[in-house]
């Protein structure tokens, strides 16, 4: 995990994090040459002509050199047969095999990377506005900036160009913090609701604060540390929880949420303080590892 201080502060004007990982937007195009800078050596080609010259020389030495030997003996022909007709068969089959396991290695490596491409060549499309989309949707919300048409595109750039949550770097474990096996099998939250478990793009300043929804104005992190920066999201979760406790009638599954709430109560806490003491522009980080 990297070392830092509580909170990293956001220059709002550029949109860049003041830190001594200083985050730039850079083209898809240029994180692509990135990736191909450290690709290897593809898989040696397949050579065909090699197996089939194997194949004929293993089948020519059997017809032509081991079944006449087998045949001049009346006792032992047969299995002298039998056991050429093996080492024959498994000689070309493996050089067969071989081939086959060559070709099918360069071509799945070969797709990979094709495929690779083309996802970054559709982002930088996307990024330099050569493909022809509405940036940005008609409608608004409560007199705040409209969420634009292409933000699925938007968050999958701060992704790829993030990596990792900023904060925690994957580090944080939530699928064990989100995820229980009840008696009845399914995969609930803590809230007790079914719940599937998304990354989320947090903006570093608020658009009700005037932030806007570019990508310089955007960072990536995991559900956690997500939650941590919004006190509506932490709020809600603990009054589901809170009514949980209450409705548990199991002492074992009662003492397992108050544990749960007990540490959002913690991360509540923590929120609130960073609130009241930090700049608004910095993100804030539990000071205490939780979960």
């Amino acid at each position: 995990m990297r070392k830092t201080e509580e909170g990293r502060t956001f220059n709002c004007y550029n949109g860049i994090m003041n830190s001594p990982e200083t985050r730039t937007n850079i083209s898809p195009a240029e994180m692509h040459q990135k990736i191909v800078s450290k690709y290897g050596e593809l898989p040696p080609k397949p050579n065909l002509a090699k197996a089939l010259v194997i194949t004929m020389v293993t089948i020519i030495v059997y017809f032509f050199v081991v079944v006449p030997i087998g045949n001049s003996f009346e006792d032992t022909g047969e299995t002298i047969n039998f056991i050429g007709f093996f080492f024959a068969a498994s000689i070309v089959y493996g050089a067969l095999s071989n081939y086959s396991t060559e070709r099918n290695a360069r071509e799945a490596e070969v797709n990979r990377r094709q495929k690779v491409k083309s996802e970054y060549d559709r982002m930088n499309k996307w990024y330099t506005g050569e493909e022809s989309i509405h940036r940005y949707s008609t409608t608004t919300d409560a007199g705040r900036a409209a969420y634009p048409a292409d933000w699925a595109d938007r968050k999958r750039y701060v992704k790829t160009r993030d990596g990792a949550c900023y904060l925690c770097t994957g580090t944080r474990d939530n699928d064990r913090y989100y995820f229980y096996r009840p008696r009845d099998g399914r995969h609930l939250n803590k809230s007790g609701k079914d719940f599937a478990l998304y990354d989320q793009v947090h903006h570093i300043v608020p658009i009700s604060k005037g932030g806007t929804h570019e990508v310089s104005n955007l960072v990536f992190l995991c559900n956690l540390c997500h939650e941590d920066q919004h006190l509506h999201l932490l709020r809600r979760r603990m009054t589901t929880l809170e009514r949980k406790s209450k409705q548990a009638r199991n002492p074992a599954l009662k003492a397992f949420w108050s544990s749960r709430l007990n540490d959002i109560r913690r991360r509540l806490s923590s929120l609130e303080q960073h609130n009241k003491s930090s700049n608004a522009l910095k993100l804030h980080r539990l000071t205490e590892t939780l979960v």
